[in-house]
């Protein structure tokens, strides 16, 4: 599964696919994960969910709600 990430600045989009194997810039970055579409889907709402995230989500002072 391709997977094309956009932000308009609230994301580091960069960070989520680096860490799938992937890359880009900051606010545009692309990544491929193996498996069916509700399989990825999950996956990165999963790592979304997760502490780990929270470089992912960390830009102008926004932080993930709890």
């Amino acid at each position: 599964m391709k997977v094309s990430l956009r932000s308009r600045g609230a994301v580091t989009v960069h960070e989520l696919a680096q860490r799938h194997g992937g890359g880009g810039h900051q606010h545009a970055a692309g990544l491929v994960l193996d498996g069916p579409l509700e399989d990825a889907a999950r996956a990165l709402i999963e790592f979304l969910s997760t502490p780990s995230s929270e470089a992912v989500l960390r830009t102008r002072g926004m932080e993930r709600a709890r």
